[in-house]
């Protein structure tokens, strides 16, 4: 229990080193120093709260060391002129004519897409409609049609920049259509993605929000207080939707998936590191690369994304292993630091491109990283969805680089002078 606590305690002080040096919370190195502190501080607090007896083991270590290269690699970009992060305003755009008829035939698309699932799963019912057609899906019974894996990503893609053009509105000429795309990529990422399809959408509008409305620490505060409750929120519906027989809507059984969610990656990846002794030397790291040479039809081994399952904790079962075990399996965990090391220097060039070139483009893809940068204590989001990325940067471009979706006045992208903190 002593390491438990000592890991904690590192945790926290890599945190406030980060914050006095970084000053701001929403600094990528501050951020997700926080985020790694959550799952091992839950699991200190819990053992000692039911007198557990699980104890972090040595490759516990690599959660604060990965954090540590992170900001470092962070520092060697940002180090030569501290990069302020400024309110940032975008000029109103208007929709283009093909925007509009794009919305109209995602909805077609929406409406068939449901038509065709519902009517599978009504005559494959199990437990409630998301389970049968997660079930259906992952079984290889259903197949989503070609045009829905990608309207996923671009979707959420879409709403981040009609919400950036909806919180600059001059008019609200546009409200409507930025409420409809807001229920079509609602609509297919709940039925389709789960947690991860919501999350991936709520929280780059959140930082939208923020970093656009920094004149009220007030107001962010308090919307970052309601995004959190509705994060809650996603979180319990689909503990049930997932686990119908196991409902978490009791406190016990909440508190139970809690744990599983929130630490099981922690704790699977120190066991599973324990026991780790075979390379693949590159397999995972350039997955994408063999899943594009394998349907070109090259004879090569594509791994899988689903992790084996395992127990982690406290009778619980899971197949998370935070980031650290999808660079591992190629290389070893020197590898695995490395990466967060090149993912500091990565963050370190996005904000500098957003807050010092002024780019929406960027702005978009800053938002949009804060998703991976949460999700690194659950799994890894960067190389294995390296195809997400791709379909980010082109949905980015088509909005922030060609009048095909938006019709661009002289100079769209304009930073107010004042600069205040979060």
């Amino acid at each position: 229990m002593i390491i438990n606590i000592l890991l904690t305690f590192v945790m926290i002080s890599v945190f406030s080193f980060f914050l006095l040096i970084f000053k701001k919370f929403f600094c990528p190195p501050v951020f997700l120093s926080f985020i790694w502190i959550l799952p091992i501080l839950f699991v200190t607090f819990t053992e000692i709260i039911t007198g557990g007896t699980f104890v972090f083991n040595e490759y516990s270590l690599i959660f604060p060391a990965g954090v540590l290269l992170f900001g470092l690699g962070y520092f060697l970009i940002s180090r030569k002129k501290v990069i302020h992060f400024k309110n940032i305003c975008f000029q109103h755009r208007k929709m283009s004519f093909v925007f509009k008829i794009f919305i109209i035939t995602e909805m077609i698309l929406i409406i068939y897409f449901f038509y065709d699932a519902l009517n599978y799963v009504s005559s494959h019912y199990l437990y409630n409609i998301w389970y049968s057609y997660k079930w259906a899906v992952s079984v290889g019974n259903y197949t989503d049609f070609f045009a829905i894996p990608y309207l996923r990503t671009g979707s959420i893609i879409i709403c981040c920049f009609m919400f950036v053009n909806f919180l600059n509105r001059e008019t609200n000429r546009d409200n409507i259509w930025f409420f409809l795309q807001i229920v079509i990529t609602f609509s297919i990422n709940i039925f389709g993605q789960g947690r991860g399809g919501l999350f991936s959408l709520i929280i780059p509008l959140a930082i939208i929000y923020i970093f656009m409305n920094r004149n009220s620490k007030k107001r962010n505060f308090v919307f970052a207080i309601i995004t959190l409750a509705f994060l809650l929120f996603v979180f319990i519906i689909y503990a049930n939707l997932k686990d119908p027989t196991n409902s978490g809507t009791n406190a016990n059984s909440l508190l139970l998936t809690i744990e599983n969610y929130l630490c099981g990656g922690c704790i699977s990846f120190t066991q599973w590191a324990e026991t780790f002794s075979d390379y693949e030397y590159g397999l995972y790291t350039f997955r994408f690369v063999n899943a594009v040479l394998q349907g070109i039809g090259f004879d090569v081994n594509v791994v899988s994304m689903v992790e084996p399952y395992v127990e982690n904790i406290n009778g619980n079962i899971g197949n998370v292993y935070t980031i650290y075990k999808w660079y591992s399996n190629d290389f070893g965990l020197l590898y695995a630091l490395f990466i967060q090391l090149l993912l500091g220097l990565f963050y370190g060039y996005i904000v500098q491109k957003t807050f010092k070139g002024k780019s929406q483009f960027w702005f978009i893809i800053f938002a949009y990283s804060f998703y991976p940068l949460f999700m690194q204590f659950f799994n890894d989001q960067y190389f294995s969805n390296f195809s997400i990325w791709v379909q980010i940067l082109f949905w980015a471009y088509l909005f922030s680089k060609t009048n095909l979706f938006y019709i661009k006045k002289e100079d769209c992208s304009l930073f107010r002078k004042k600069k205040t903190q979060i």
